[in-house]
């Protein structure tokens, strides 16, 4: 088995003898910045799943970053919005 109790054959692994799935959750630039290199990578070999919260939604605070760092397109946009920490914890 390639996974067992949070161990990883990377021999196997490295080899791309395994696809991984994924899930990335992001919501703000930061994230948006470090998901670009990682997703560019992973998807090469691996399935990976966008789950786009919505926290920074407007064009330049989200869509912008995708289309200038070539993100894939999110798989689930959640559409959390703007409101205080509790507001947006409480929705998911």
């Amino acid at each position: 088995m390639f996974i067992t109790r949070h161990k990883i054959d990377y021999e196997l692994f490295m080899k791309g003898g395994c696809e991984l799935k994924l899930i990335t959750i992001v919501g703000a630039r930061p994230q948006f910045i470090k998901a670009a290199p990682f997703s560019d990578v992973f998807r090469k070999q691996h399935h990976e799943i966008m789950i786009h919260t919505g926290q920074h939604y407007e064009q330049n605070m989200s869509d912008i970053f995708f289309q200038e760092l070539s993100i894939p397109k999110p798989d689930y946009y959640l559409g959390v919005g703007s409101g205080s920490h509790g507001l947006q914890t409480g929705f998911f």
